[in-house]
C-alpha cells in the first residue's frame, strides 16, 4: 500500500519528466452556491466554461484510443508525475 499524501501534496501542482507543471483546479460549493476557497490553495480559481467540457472529452477519447491515460494517475486518481 502506498503511503497517505497530506492536503498540499494533493492540490500542489505536480511536474512531469520534461518539467511541464499541471494542476486540477476544483472548488467546493458552499450553501448559497458561491465557491468556497478555504485559502490554502496554491492557485486561483477558474470559473467552469464549456472548453472544460471539451478538454474532458479529449482525454477520454485519448484515454479510449491510446489505452492509458492522458494525466497519468494512481488507484484514487491522484495525479502521478
Amino acid at each position: 500500500m502506498g503511503t497517505a499524501r497530506t492536503h498540499q501534496e494533493k492540490v500542489a501542482p505536480k511536474v512531469d519528466k520534461e518539467g511541464t507543471s499541471y494542476v486540477v483546479k476544483t472548488f467546493v460549493a458552499v450553501e448559497d452556491n458561491q465557491p468556497k476557497n478555504s485559502g490554502d490553495l496554491p492557485y486561483t480559481l477558474v470559473k467552469a466554461s464549456e472548453a472544460i467540457d471539451y478538454w474532458s472529452l479529449g482525454a477520454l477519447l485519448f484515454q479510449l484510443v491510446a489505452g492509458e491515460p492522458l494525466v497519468p494517475s494512481n488507484r484514487d486518481d491522484d495525479c502521478v508525475a
